[in-house]
């Protein structure tokens, strides 16, 4: 059985020294215009944008419709629909923890891998049948998914 992935809530990271940027902040909280305004006035390096996307695509609280914009606008900036974690997680592995259908949707249809592993060796699919999310797994195995 696949390792479940557990991630340091932001609260916490930054709290232990961990810093986060603006763009960051705003996927967090699913704040659509403001990481538009961020990207039109400030230009973040990609490695933010790459975070914030993992960020948006993890966010399960209550703002998730918010964050499904989110991760739209972050795509529209080319934000990498593969983006990863320190861990290998990619922002389509975040969104299946996070059982954010919307956010695997808009993942997929950009392009993000659902064949890709983190370092543990989990993909997108383990996860989902894992938490025993039928549709996000059915959605996965449409999409290519070569398990």
């Amino acid at each position: 059985m696949t390792r479940l992935f557990y991630f340091v809530p932001l609260g916490l990271a930054l709290a232990l020294g961990g810093c986060a940027s603006a763009i960051q902040r705003a996927a967090r909280d699913g704040q659509a215009d403001q990481i538009r305004a961020i990207i039109e006035s400030k230009r973040p390096k990609e490695k933010y944008v790459r975070r914030a996307l993992c960020l948006a695509a993890g966010n399960g609280h209550a703002a998730a419709v918010g964050s499904a914009e989110a991760i739209k606008v972050l795509l529209d900036a080319k934000a990498d629909a593969n983006a990863r974690n320190v861990d290998g997680v990619t922002a389509l592995m975040a969104a299946v923890l996070a059982a954010r259908l919307e956010a695997v949707s808009a993942l997929l249809g950009a392009g993000a891998d659902p064949n890709l592993k983190a370092k543990n060796g989990g993909t997108a699919l383990s996860l989902a049948e894992a938490a025993g999310q039928k549709e996000i797994a059915a959605m996965l195995r449409k999409a290519g998914t070569k398990e």
